[in-house]
């Protein structure tokens, strides 16, 4: 049976029947009831709805501690663990031009319910519910498959966010082949941090899912804990990426401040060779622009062509020697 999830008051209740492969849509009011038959049931809170929160207190669903930390903790993917459940905090990203965001999502595994919490719309639950009826009809064998679909479309967005990321890095290096200006740098820089915001989102996803493999849990099955044990090689090759992008972005900047330097060079030199040709001739006009009263090239009859033949063979000499030692 298949059933599409609605959203009520910003709670929305799942039913899972695994032996009859039976998932359905029910009141927060019969959650009791479907647990009572054996059933799994999922309760999505978004707590952005104050009503929402004050419900999720009230009914006593997680354990306040799991609360505070829901509540004040930063949004960084870890796992602890209590007495009757597993707590994750997940954290997805998302990208919006050159804006970079995390969004956390908490859930709560417990042997008879998994409850997530979230503020506003996530985009990860809304692709894991597409697909959330075939799962778990055709691959679901315990409740702990729910883990495994929310680590698998957190992966699958952290895999967006960074191929976003590389998509900015290519086109940032062939920009820095053609006319820079200083929004260029900006965004450089922007890049830059974002890369190293995602590294930072990673490296804890990759330690949380090594400790979900290998530390045995009532609440997670084996067969779950080897599909997480399996996703460590992607969140490996993500970090690679990663490395790669910034590794790419930085040879990119270096290749340009090394372009920016010849080019600067090239005119200095030419600059540096045309003032040697003018230096001599500098020389020349100094002394005959002195006001003294006896200069006996004055009164020569061929003294001004003289002048002007010294100048102009002073000039091309040192045009051919500055050529053939390619400072021209």
């Amino acid at each position: 049976m298949t059933s599409q999830s609605h959203d009520v008051g910003g709670i929305q209740v799942v039913a899972f029947d695994f032996e009859a492969k039976r998932d359905q849509t029910i009141e927060l009011a019969a959650v009791d009831e479907a647990v009572s038959r054996g059933q799994f049931v999922w309760i999505d809170f978004d707590i952005a709805d104050e009503a929402t929160l004050d419900t999720l207190r009230q009914n006593g669903f997680v354990d306040e501690r799991i609360l505070e930390a829901v509540l004040n903790n930063p949004p960084t993917t870890r796992c602890a663990r209590f007495e009757d459940c597993v707590h994750l905090v997940l954290c997805d990203t998302e990208m919006d031009a050159d804006h970079f965001e995390r969004r956390r999502l908490d859930a709560v595994m417990g042997e008879q319910k998994l409850i997530t919490i979230r503020r506003g719309p996530s985009s990860l639950l809304t692709a894991m519910r597409a697909e959330l009826h075939n799962d778990f009809v055709q691959h679901a064998k315990t409740p702990s498959f729910l883990v495994y679909e929310l680590w698998d479309h957190l992966l699958q967005s952290a895999a967006a966010t960074q191929s976003q990321l590389e998509q900015q890095v290519q086109s940032l290096q062939k920009q820095l082949m053609q006319r820079v200006d200083e929004k260029m740098f900006e965004r450089l820089s922007v890049l830059g941090a974002n890369l190293l915001e995602f590294r930072s989102v990673l490296v804890p996803m990759r330690s949380t899912l090594d400790e979900l493999a290998l530390r045995k849990s009532v609440m997670i099955s084996e067969s779950t804990r080897q599909s997480l044990a399996d996703m460590a090689p992607v969140v490996e090759r993500l970090l690679e990426d990663v490395l790669a992008d910034r590794e790419i972005l930085s040879e990119s900047l270096n290749l340009h401040m090394s372009m920016i330097a010849y080019r600067t060079n090239e005119t200095v030199k030419r600059l540096t060779s045309v003032s040697i040709i003018f230096l001599p001739l500098t020389f020349l006009v100094g002394v005959y622009g002195m006001n003294f009263v006896f200069f006996p090239e004055l009164k020569w009859r061929y003294g001004y062509a003289i002048f002007w033949v010294v100048t102009i063979v002073l000039t091309v000499v040192q045009a051919i020697i500055l050529r053939k030692k390619k400072l021209l």
